[in-house]
């Protein structure tokens, strides 16, 4: 239960950094994935993954499994970004971080 909490904890302290609650509401994953450039999306996406990836070490007590398993999909599995592009294509108005969320935990777990 404290992992989720941290985890989603930190995902929303990232999603309030944009600006405040009004921005981060308006910084939605339609936008990352619709109208970023390439470059942009990429370099957006892998902050966020760096970002998860510290706070679930942080959540499972500095054990690295949890962390390992969301650097190994990302950068790994040839077909992880093109789902997180889609991901946020076909959930366009939520959060870019929820939309990470969820992928991450279907593929590593809470």
């Amino acid at each position: 239960m404290r992992r989720t909490q941290t985890l989603k904890a930190g995902v929303l302290g990232f999603a309030l950094g944009f600006g405040g609650g009004a921005a981060a509401q308006d910084f939605t994953a339609g936008k990352v994935a619709l109208e970023m450039e390439a470059g942009e999306q990429f370099s957006f996406v892998a902050g966020m993954i760096e970002g998860m990836a510290h706070a679930r070490l942080r959540a499972d007590g500095n054990a690295s499994d949890g962390m390992a398993c969301i650097y190994a999909w990302f950068y790994e599995d040839e077909s992880a970004y093109d789902n997180i592009l889609a991901a946020f294509v076909r959930f366009e108005d939520r959060t870019p971080g929820a939309v990470l969320d969820a992928l991450i935990q279907r593929r590593c777990g809470a």
